[in-house]
């Protein structure tokens, strides 16, 4: 179990390492990825409570030692479910948890599992967040 979610981890990080612009038709195997985005970026999403706001201006992502090495202690506890205590100073922190169990398909399964963790999009509640349409 501990090696599925540290592989799972580490090829989420690899995954993410390596693409370069992932919001191509080919890449994802069809239009239909795209189109969700863009609604996204537009403010379409109509999961929610309300849905999702536009996407503002969105600063480059960076990596933070801090927080990579919470998600480290994390995924090393091998526990199922989210941690009640990661916040920082600096940063609140949750998780996002997808698990497979197909050791030697993993790779089948991704584009699954990434379509579970979107589709949490209904449960988002957007008066949690702070509007970010202005933030440059």
């Amino acid at each position: 179990m501990e090696g599925i979610i540290s592989s799972l981890v580490a090829l989420t990080i690899i995954i993410g390492s390596k693409a370069e612009y992932v919001c191509e038709p080919d890449s994802c195997q069809g239009l239909q990825h795209t189109l969700c985005l863009y609604d996204v970026a537009n403010g379409d999403e109509t999961r929610g409570n309300p849905g999702l706001q536009p996407a503002g201006n969105i600063p480059p992502v960076e990596w933070d030692e801090e927080l990579a090495k919470i998600a480290q202690v994390w995924a090393d506890q091998c526990q199922n479910g989210h941690s009640a205590c990661d916040d920082t100073t600096r940063f609140t922190v949750n998780q996002n948890i997808e698990f497979s169990s197909k050791s030697n398909e993993y790779e089948k399964d991704i584009p699954g599992m990434f379509n579970q963790w979107t589709d949490e999009a209904s449960n988002f509640d957007s008066s949690q967040v702070n509007d970010m349409s202005n933030q440059s």
